[in-house]
């Protein structure tokens, strides 16, 4: 599309095959896929929505043959679409209260195995049979964040205890390694072959040799700055309730640490041990956008690819950015949508809030709705009036 916008919107990750990908906006819950050679997207299925909320229902999908299973985020079923004959398929969840299941999910012979965020358990989903066939439970007491799959086993960390706790997938047992010195410090963990690096809270890394059951706290520079809601406050505040960095990736010899409140990417050589900031030249001359999505962190994995490449959403301008992490360089991506969605959006919107056939005009102001992060009480916004009817209208 000829002049299209640079901006785009966010979501909890993508799930690629091939030259293509889907993923689901974390705003309006509507399954897209996307051309990876041109940077099209297109709408595959609004999820259906009987809790009437739309942010982060799904926030996550994986493709299994014709089944693109969507996640829940806070939502509490799992949807999956088939591509074939166009159909939802409803997997409720039994979760208590707002324990949110989808935090990450892995696929191990013939199953997925979701790692449910704040909860003790996991989920398992037989892809043959198309079902939910049992729940383990992995800590009592306590409830994971995070987690990574080595093998046949799945290590999810916990944020409140300093625990890592070990999940056998052949043998469904659960082995413990308590680390007090990680109690409400450590959020996601990664593993690079060899070792396990963990981060979370504060401004440091936690290295775990498994097989002698050390621990080693890297600690990184007092330089780092962080951000909430577009202010820069103080990193050293005690207790945050947000972690500093959110993810961990291991790419060949750098371990990546990507930021939730902090503004740097770090990343860590792990055969010299040395500690980097990845600079962003562009974002470090910008302030932060008036629009910056609230709550959802600086940067989000959307993708890995070819052990290489990380596709990161920046929150602070709304564009996905993609980090060579062999060469160390970066390019910002263009991704965007269809003229057929864009079209498809307009013929909704008629009659709510617009009249005109101009496509840039109406991408511009879609981008403006789906990169604003706000919550909002009344079912009668402009927002829950387009949603409800798009959605109405893809159903029948």
């Amino acid at each position: 599309m000829i002049g299209k916008d640079q901006s785009f919107t966010w979501s909890e990750g993508w799930w690629l095959e091939g030259d293509k990908a889907w993923f689901v906006n974390g705003m309006c819950n509507i399954l897209f896929g996307v051309d990876l050679n041109t940077g099209e997207c297109d709408q595959v299925a609004c999820i259906p929505n009987p809790e009437k909320e739309t942010e982060s229902q799904n926030p996550y999908c994986t493709k299994c043959g014709s089944d693109i299973y969507c996640i829940p985020g806070i939502g509490g079923s799992i949807w999956i679409y088939n591509l074939d004959n166009k159909v939802f398929t409803e997997l409720k969840v039994d979760r208590p209260g707002q324990h949110a299941p989808g935090s990450q999910f892995w696929i191990w012979n013939g199953s997925i195995f979701i790692v449910a965020a704040n909860w003790n358990k996991v989920i398992e989903i037989s892809i043959d049979q198309r079902k939910i066939t049992n729940y383990y439970t992995i800590c009592e007491g306590d409830s994971v964040r995070r987690s990574v799959l080595v093998c046949d086993k799945i290590y999810a960390v916990s944020s409140e205890s300093g625990t890592i706790y070990q999940f056998d997938l052949s043998t469904k047992k659960v082995e413990m390694y308590l680390h007090p010195e990680m109690a409400k410090k450590a959020f996601a963990i990664g593993f690079d072959g060899e070792k396990f690096w963990l981060c979370g809270y504060y401004q440091e890394a936690y290295v775990w040799d498994k097989k002698n059951d050390n621990l080693i706290i890297v600690e990184f520079s007092n330089d780092f700055e962080v951000h909430d809601r577009n202010e820069k406050i103080n990193c050293t505040v005690k207790g945050p309730t947000a972690p500093m960095f959110g993810q961990v990736a291991a790419m060949g010899k750098y371990i990546w640490f990507i930021p939730t409140m902090a503004e740097k990417i770090v990343y860590i050589n792990k055969e010299t041990a040395a500690i980097c900031v990845f600079d962003l030249y562009e974002e470090d001359k910008m302030n932060i956008s008036p629009r910056k999505c609230q709550g959802i962190g600086n940067y989000i994995i959307q993708y890995i690819k070819d052990n290489r490449y990380i596709g990161l959403f920046s929150a602070r301008n709304s564009r996905i950015l993609e980090i060579d992490t062999e060469q160390l360089i970066y390019r910002w991506k263009e991704y965007y949508f269809s003229e057929r969605y864009l079209q498809q959006y307009c013929e909704t919107c008629k009659g709510i809030y617009y009249e005109g056939e101009d496509l840039l005009c109406t991408y511009a102001y879609h981008m403006n709705k789906l990169t604003a992060h706000y919550k909002t009480n009344s079912v009668d916004t402009v927002g829950m009036k387009i949603y409800t009817k798009m959605t109405g209208e893809n159903a029948r």
